[in-house]
C-alpha cells in the first residue's frame, strides 16, 4: 500500500487552520486524495492486436474513504495489487498499468499544494 505524507508543513499552520476551520482542512485532504483517484483510475490504452474485452471492473472500484486526519485511496478488487498495486506483474507494467506507488510519487506535489492552498486560504481570511 502507497501512502503520502504531507511534510514540511509548519504545524502551527496546520494548528491555526484546523482550530479556524476543521471542515476546510479536513475537506483539502479528502479534495486531495479524490485527485489521487482520478489520477490512477483511468486504464492505460489497450495494446495493439489484443483480443481482451475490458470490463472497466478496476476503473469502477477505486474509492476514497475520509479517514478523521486524513484520507484513502483504495480498490476492493481481489486481482488490484496485482495489476495496479505492490504486487503488479510484469505484463501490467508492460502494458502501461500505474501503480498505486507511481502516482504517488508523481502526483505528492499536487497533492501539498491542494492541501496548503487550503490552510492558507484559511489562516489568510
Amino acid at each position: 500500500m502507497s501512502s503520502i505524507e504531507v511534510e514540511g508543513i509548519e504545524r502551527t499552520q496546520v494548528k491555526i487552520a484546523f482550530m479556524k476551520s476543521p471542515r476546510v482542512v479536513v475537506g483539502s485532504v479528502k479534495a486531495a486524495a479524490i485527485h489521487i483517484r482520478h489520477k490512477i483510475a483511468p486504464y492505460p490504452p489497450k495494446p495493439p492486436n489484443s483480443t481482451y474485452r475490458r470490463t472497466e471492473n478496476l476503473l469502477k472500484n477505486w474509492y476514497v474513504q475520509q479517514l478523521p486526519l486524513g484520507a484513502m485511496v483504495w480498490n476492493n478488487r481481489k486481482y488490484g495489487p496485482y495489476v495496479q498495486g505492490d504486487y503488479q506483474t510484469d505484463m501490467h507494467a508492460a502494458t502501461g498499468w500505474k501503480t498505486t506507488q507511481e502516482v504517488s510519487e508523481a502526483e505528492s506535489e499536487a497533492v501539498v499544494k491542494i492541501i496548503m492552498d487550503a490552510i492558507n486560504r484559511v489562516i489568510n481570511s
